[in-house]
C-alpha cells in the first residue's frame, strides 16, 4: 500500500471534483448511502466537530468523523464514535480503491490524488459501517475540495473565515467565501459563526440562491461566567450554565456554533436531548488545539498556522496568563503568512525557539529567524533540530512558573504530543 500511495502522492493536490467521481463510480458511489454534516472555514472545523460529535454520540447516534489535517498519522482522520479506524482496516479499503485506480489507469483516464483516496476511504469505512451522521471536513476550501462531492448534505457549517491559502483561494475575503460556501446544497440548513460583514453576505447570497436561510450565532444572546485554562462556563439562550473543558478563548464560539448545528439537526428530526448537549459539550476534548500537556511549567500546544488563529492564541494567552514569562516554540509550511502570524504573536514572548517542520514544506527556520528580528531585534532567539529537541531547550531554560507554547504546523506538534505521553 505504502508503494501505491507514494506513486499517488507524486501528482500533489489538484482541486476539483473529476477525480474523485471518476473513483467514487469505479466504488458504487458510497457517498450517496451517507447523511452529511459538511462543514468549512479557516480555523475551527475540528473543534466544533469534536464537540457535535460528542454531542450526538451522548444522544445515542452512531457518527462518523473525517478529519484533516491530523496531529498523530493516518489513522487518525477516520473515526467512529471517537475510534481511529484500524491499520488492517484501512489497508482493507486503500486495496479496493487500488484495484479501482488499476481500472482507471487501463482506461487511460487520470488517476486520483492522495487526498482523493482518502476521502473515497473515509466514504467506504462509513457506510459499511452504517453511521447515522458523517460529520465531514473540507480539505481545503470548498467549491472544489473532494469532498464536496457529496450531494446529500443535511447541514452545512461555516467556522470563522479569515485570509489562508490565498494563491488558491482567492485574494479577498469575498473570494474566498464563496469558495467555502460552495458546500451548500439545495437541501442544505445552513448555520455559521460571526463573520465579517463581507463574508456575512456572501453566505446570505448564497443561501439565497438555494432556497436557504443562514443561521448566525447570535452574539447578543452569549453570557460568559468564567474562563479558566481548563473549565469554561457560559450561558446561550436557553442553555444556561454550559461547561466544556477545552481551553482558548475561542472554543466558546466553536462551543456556539456547535450548538446551532445541533439545533438545525433538531429541525430534521433528529432527537437530542438538553442533557446530551450538556454532558457533550462538557466531554469533548481536541487534541492539538490550546491543550495542556504538563501543568509546571505549564506547556500548551496549539495548532494556530495563520494570522487568525495567532491572534486568537495570543487573546487566550493574554486572558490566562498575565505577567507571565511565555517562551514560544514555532515552527510553520512556507505557505503561510508567517511575518503576521509572528506579529500577532511576538509581543508576549519572552524567548523563542525555531524549527523546520519535518515536512516537505516545512518552511526553514532561519527564514523564520530572519522575520522574527525584523519585529523584536532584542528577542533571545534559539533554534532546535526537531520538535523534541525544541521541548528539551525549553524545559531547561524556563522555571515552573513560566509558560511555554509550541504552535504552527500540526506535522511537528504531534511528536510533541507523544513526547508528554510517554513520560507519564
Amino acid at each position: 500500500m505504502m508503494e501505491f500511495m507514494d506513486r499517488l502522492a507524486k501528482k500533489g493536490s489538484i482541486l476539483g471534483l473529476e477525480g474523485i467521481r471518476r473513483l467514487l463510480e469505479e466504488l458504487g458511489n458510497p457517498q450517496e448511502r451517507l447523511q452529511i454534516v459538511h462543514g468549512a472555514g479557516t480555523n475551527g472545523k475540528g473543534s466544533v466537530f469534536a464537540f457535535m460529535d460528542q454531542i450526538l454520540r451522548d444522544a445515542g447516534y452512531k457518527v462518523g468523523r473525517y478529519i484533516s489535517p491530523v496531529v498523530f498519522g493516518e489513522c487518525e482522520s477516520f473515526q467512529i464514535n471517537g475510534e481511529w479506524i484500524t491499520e488492517k482496516e484501512r489497508e482493507k479499503y486503500l486495496r479496493q480503491i487500488e484495484d479501482a485506480v488499476h481500472r482507471i489507469r487501463n482506461r487511460n483516464e487520470e488517476e486520483p490524488t492522495v487526498f482523493e483516496v482518502e476521502t473515497a476511504v473515509s466514504f467506504l469505512y462509513f457506510m459499511e459501517n452504517a453511521c447515522d451522521l458523517v460529520l465531514l471536513e473540507t480539505g481545503l476550501g470548498g467549491a472544489s475540495d473532494a469532498t464536496n462531492i457529496v450531494e446529500n448534505t443535511l447541514l452545512a457549517v461555516f467556522t470563522s473565515i479569515s485570509f489562508d491559502h490565498m494563491s488558491i483561494l482567492g485574494n479577498t475575503l469575498e473570494e474566498i467565501g464563496k469558495v467555502k460556501a460552495g458546500i451548500i446544497k439545495e437541501k442544505s440548513l445552513i448555520v455559521s459563526a460571526p463573520q465579517r460583514d463581507e463574508v456575512k453576505s456572501i453566505l446570505i447570497e448564497e443561501g439565497r440562491k438555494k432556497g436557504k436561510h443562514v443561521t448566525f450565532v447570535n452574539e447578543k444572546a452569549v453570557d460568559i461566567l468564567r474562563q479558566d485554562v481548563d473549565e469554561q462556563v457560559f450561558s446561550y439562550g436557553e442553555y444556561q450554565n454550559l461547561k466544556i473543558a477545552m481551553g482558548g478563548v475561542y472554543q466558546v464560539e466553536n462551543a456556539l456554533l456547535a450548538i446551532e448545528g445541533i439545533k438545525a439537526l433538531q429541525e430534521l428530526g433528529y432527537k437530542v436531548s438538553e442533557e446530551a448537549i450538556r454532558s457533550g459539550l462538557r466531554k469533548a476534548q481536541w487534541i492539538g488545539r490550546f491543550s495542556i500537556l504538563q501543568k509546571e511549567p505549564i506547556f500548551i500546544v496549539d495548532g494556530a498556522h495563520n494570522p487568525d488563529g495567532a491572534k486568537k492564541l495570543a487573546k487566550s494567552l493574554n486572558l490566562y496568563f498575565t505577567n507571565k514569562r511565555i517562551i514560544y516554540i514555532m515552527g510553520v509550511l512556507e505557505d503561510k503568512e508567517y511575518k503576521k502570524i509572528l506579529k500577532h504573536t511576538l509581543p508576549l514572548a519572552s524567548e523563542l525557539i525555531l524549527l523546520t517542520p519535518a515536512n516537505s514544506r516545512g518552511l526553514d527556520k532561519d527564514i523564520l529567524k530572519r522575520a522574527a528580528e525584523e519585529i523584536r531585534h532584542d528577542l533571545p532567539i534559539y533554534m532546535a533540530e526537531s520538535g523534541i529537541d525544541a521541548v528539551n531547550i525549553s524545559l531547561n531554560h524556563g522555571n515552573s512558573q513560566d509558560v511555554i507554547v509550541a504552535f504552527g504546523s500540526l506535522s511537528y506538534l504531534g511528536e510533541i504530543v507523544e513526547f508528554f505521553r510517554m513520560k507519564k
